[in-house]
């Protein structure tokens, strides 16, 4: 059952910290998102202009490339984690699997409306919201990424004990 809390807490420590990494991105771009916003609302926009445009052409390229990017990382410290620690490698490797639907969650907007919401509390403002977000889902996906470093732990102190008392019943 550890395993399984192991899994689970480091599939939701990829969920938050991706998405924290995206808001990253558009809370240091939330110009260019706001004009884009803005663009698709209403086809009269001055913040779309020809100094802008290749920003906000590479920004809308780069909004698809930033989760796979975040996600590759998240994923990689995540495996050298586990490597580190000596944990299971069947446990990597389903961490590893199941971060793709992760991913897929991310990318196809499933989850977005109820994420986009937080920000919305505090501000209107678009830095500020995405700043809000970012930084919300950076902490909570680094706290389960502990928690995930101490459930491993746990287990494998759990599975050192019975394996010296099976020694020592053998004996």
């Amino acid at each position: 059952m550890k395993k399984v809390k192991l899994v689970l807490f480091q599939l939701i420590a990829i969920f938050f910290l991706v998405n924290g990494i995206k808001k990253i991105y558009f809370a240091v771009y939330s110009d260019e998102m706001d004009c884009v916003l803005k663009f698709i609302k209403n086809t009269e926009v001055d913040c779309w202009d020809e100094t802008k445009s290749g920003r906000i052409m590479v920004f809308m390229n780069d909004i698809q490339l930033i989760p796979l990017y975040a996600f590759l990382a998240v994923v990689i410290i995540i495996l050298i984690l586990n490597s580190v620690l000596k944990f299971s490698w069947k446990t990597t490797i389903t961490v590893f699997i199941l971060s793709f639907f992760l991913i897929w969650c991310i990318q196809s907007g499933f989850v977005n409306p109820v994420l986009n919401s937080l920000g919305r509390i505090f501000s209107d403002n678009l830095l500020y919201k995405y700043v809000i977000e970012s930084l919300t889902y950076t902490v909570i996906g680094i706290v389960f990424l502990l928690l995930s470093i101490k459930t491993g732990k746990e287990d494998k102190e759990i599975n050192q004990g019975r394996n010296a008392k099976n020694l020592a019943e053998q004996t």
